[in-house]
């Protein structure tokens, strides 16, 4: 035999084309003639074929052995055929372990290779590009395989792949931060789409839906690359992709494009996760808290038109500022929003409101909600509404009104009776919201003041008391408007505002006050009238007690002055007794006790007192023996002269008599200041000497030539 070769089988068909040899390569016995030629015993012989190559797992499903893409060892390959002669031919061989396997010493012929594919192997696509490089196989089986003598054919190729899988879940993204976290759960019934993508040629593959869990499994799926797309629920609105660093954990679907996955052999991708959101409100309300306490009651209104502005960040990390106005009613809403944190404040409305007093009582959907002018941190989540989020105002109020002379004394302000200007009225004491508050204002020439931007609160108002004024009556009548708010003692009144409602009824009524006086005098000639001359008393005690119109009791005490002149001052209306103390050596032809009654202003002038002192008369008679009417030196007193005083006090008559003692002396005591005559009894030898000598009235005479003397 030629190295190689082996003899063809032979084959009785033609015996002038077949081959005579058999496998030893011996011909049969020939007989031949003499003369017989044999030229037709020929001797075929074929070189042994080879089939072989690769048996790889497709990781890309691609139909192609690509780089790095491994052989499967120990695949069954079972060849099944016939020889060129006819003969049934079985071979079986298995991969090693680089995936290679070979089947050699083949005679020509057809064949069949038939692949048992194994341990959830799946045969890739065939024919899918240069032969060197796709998979033959076809059905399990490469068939129809013609070998040639000395044929080795060694890209006969078999790709074959594990089935892939995608899900997983679907979940209500709340916080819409991307992240399952622990309280969101999935959403059932969402539909999905499968498609097969394969240069740019799309495939829909499958449509299912996610489970009662939110859970969704698109399986037995050969390795490709795929997109999946969803049908949002209505609502529903796709959060952001790839946030954070656990992928098992985010949400990985693109709104404009889904989720596109390679999807290599027998991968499990089970954390294809799409969140969904929901957009969520806020609102509710802006009102007027006309008693202050916090609280939205039944009867307080909404207040329209007011500014209300949204800002925040979004969870999709979006800043967000939006403004909008309240409506009739006082309410606002801000819908459309997404999960995120956001703080809701007020425009303008520092000149007619301030916020009420925040998270009052229990029930949160009364209460205000706004701190230092903002509802800060409210956390929204999908498809929350929240329409607890509220703005209590209380409006500013104003305050007055009217200060007036209270000239009749009954506490009403009545016609023709005057207002009082520049008077200082204050208002102190705390606003509901513990502000605390000083102001003040001055009358104008009607008498009025205002204050304004005032708030409920407790306060004291009051007035600075004008001179010359005290208070009237205190809340006479059943009139608010035209009564006095002003306390009797004339401190501050309590003023309790508790509702945000202007008051214009607190009016001062003012009473003028009154003085009596005036002068305690020296009546030196007790006709009780003020002469020129006649000086005051100094020093005199006077009194006044009594009650003025408010039933108070009045003590006061004064003492005259140097020049004899008195005062009660500040007097309210009322009805007083002025006593008057006699000083020592001192009388009085009036009575030391009066009875005065004052009126509002009234001013007493003429309540005078006159005193006097009792006076005496004297002094001696004596004997002027050298005739020059004055005292001289040695000349003696005259006893037992005679002398009678006459005249007028008071309007009384005066009449005693007395003679003079043995030294010539003589006195007439207590007598009270008057017109008075002395007469003198004349004595035997005796004639009365020159008055009025001299300058000095000590040492003269006082008597005329009758012996009479008036003064």
């Amino acid at each position: 035999n030629a190295v190689g070769y082996i003899p063809t089988r032979i084959n009785n068909s033609d015996t002038n084309i077949n081959s005579k040899i058999d496998s030893t390569g011996l011909t049969s016995v020939m007989a031949f003639t003499d003369s017989e030629s044999r030229l037709n015993v020929d001797a075929g012989f074929y070189k042994p074929a080879t089939i072989g190559d690769f048996v790889w797992e497709d990781i890309n499903g691609n139909g192609l052995i690509d780089a790095g893409e491994p052989g499967i060892a120990n695949v069954k390959l079972s060849l099944s055929g016939l020889s060129g002669d006819g003969k049934q031919i079985r071979k079986e061989t298995f991969t090693g372990t680089n995936g290679k396997y070979s089947l050699s010493d083949l005679p020509p012929g057809k064949h069949d290779i038939a692949v048992l594919a194994e341990n959830g192997y799946t045969f890739t696509t065939p024919n899918a590009g240069n032969d060197n490089f796709d998979s033959d196989v076809i059905n399990g089986k490469i068939a129809g395989i013609t070998l040639k003598s000395g044929d080795s054919l060694i890209n006969y190729d078999i790709g074959m792949f594990k089935l892939a899988r995608i899900g997983d879940f679907i979940w209500d993204d709340k916080n819409g931060n991307g992240i399952q976290d622990t309280n969101e759960s999935g959403i059932a019934g969402v539909s999905l789409t499968l498609t097969k993508v394969v240069n740019s040629m799309t495939t829909p593959v499958k449509t299912i839906v996610t489970d009662a869990k939110g859970f969704y499994l698109f399986d037995s799926l050969a390795p490709s690359s795929y997109r999946i797309t969803v049908k949002n629920p209505e609502g529903y609105f796709f959060t952001a992709a790839d946030t954070g660093s656990d992928d098992t954990k985010d949400s990985d679907y693109n709104v404009s494009s889904g989720i596109t996955v390679n999807l290599m052999s027998g991968e499990g991708n089970l954390h294809a996760d799409i969140g969904l959101y929901r957009l969520g409100q806020i609102g509710n309300l802006v009102w007027d808290d006309i008693n202050a306490n916090g609280i939205y009651d039944i009867n307080e209104p909404g207040i329209s038109r007011i500014s209300v502005t949204i800002t925040g960040r979004d969870a999709l990390g979006d800043t967000v500022i939006r403004s909008i106005i309240t409506d009739s009613k006082g309410e606002f809403l801000f819908d459309n929003l997404k999960p995120g944190i956001y703080n809701l404040s007020l425009g303008m409305i520092s000149d007619s409101y301030v916020l009420t007093l925040p998270n009052s009582g229990a029930d949160d959907t009364r209460d205000s909600d706004a701190i230092n002018g903002t509802i800060s941190e409210i956390k929204v989540e999908g498809g929350q509404i929240d329409l607890t989020r509220d703005f209590g105002l209380v409006k500013y109020v104003e305050i007055g009104d009217f200060v007036w002379e209270d000239q009749n004394t009954n506490g009403i302000q009545d016609n023709g009776e005057f207002p009082v200007a520049g008077v200082v009225v204050r208002l102190n004491g705390t606003a509901f919201n513990n502000m605390s508050v000083s102001v003040s204002d001055t009358t104008d020439v009607q008498g009025k003041y205002l204050f304004t931007k005032i708030l409920p609160g407790k306060y004291n108002i009051g007035i600075i008391m004008p001179s010359g004024f005290t208070a009237t009556r205190f809340s006479a009548g059943n009139n608010l408007n035209i009564d006095s708010n002003l306390p009797e003692n004339g401190l501050p009144a309590t003023l309790e505002i508790k509702e945000s409602k202007n008051d214009l009824t607190i009016d001062f009524g003012l009473l003028r006050l009154g003085s009596i006086g005036d002068l305690v005098w020296e009546d030196l000639n007790g006709d009780g009238q003020k002469q020129l001359l006649e000086p005051g008393v100094k020093g005199i005690s006077i009194s006044l007690s009594g009650k003025d119109i408010f039933n108070a009791d009045v003590q006061q005490s004064v003492l005259s002055d140097s020049l004899g002149f008195y005062s009660f001052e500040s007097l309210k209306p009322g009805t007083y007794m002025v006593r008057f103390q006699s000083p020592p050596g001192f009388l009085s032809t009036d009575t030391l006790t009066k009875t005065v009654t004052i009126s509002a202003g009234s001013v007493v002038e003429n309540l005078d007192i006159p005193f006097y002192r009792n006076t005496s008369i004297g002094d001696f008679v004596w004997e002027d023996r050298n005739g020059n009417g004055l005292q001289d030196a040695g000349e003696p007193g005259i006893s037992g002269v005679s002398i009678a005083i006459s005249g007028v006090s008071d309007l009384n008559f005066v009449s005693q008599q007395m003679v003079t003692t043995a030294s010539g002396q003589y006195r007439f005591d207590n007598l009270k200041p008057g017109t008075y005559k002395l007469t003198f009894g004349s004595l035997p030898d005796f004639k009365f000497t020159r008055n009025r000598a001299g300058s000095d009235i000590n040492k003269d005479s006082d008597v005329d030539s009758t012996g009479v003397s008036e003064m």
